[in-house]
């Protein structure tokens, strides 16, 4: 799998910016994702949120359209719950 250009998280919430090369050029997308333990003690990932979720999940979101925008050089800082 590839790696993220770039993967912002804020609690459990991340929201990863992948970039794919197309015939048209390269085209970056973003995933969101929350992780959380299984019963078994396993890490896994899912799409589902909660309510308590959804303002770290606007915060990650903000940050990767800023990213993807006017901050996706090599320079770009590591604001808040960035990584």
């Amino acid at each position: 799998m590839t790696r993220p250009v770039k993967s912002i998280k804020y609690g459990a919430v991340e929201a990863a910016i992948f970039e794919n090369q197309t015939s048209k050029g390269p085209m970056k997308k973003v995933v969101l994702s929350k992780r959380y333990r299984t019963a078994q003690g396993e890490w896994a990932s899912t799409s589902s949120l909660d309510l308590n979720d959804l303002p770290k999940a606007s915060l990650a979101l903000e940050k990767a359209f800023e990213f993807l925008l006017v901050g996706n050089g090599p320079d770009s800082g590591e604001a808040g719950g960035e990584e």
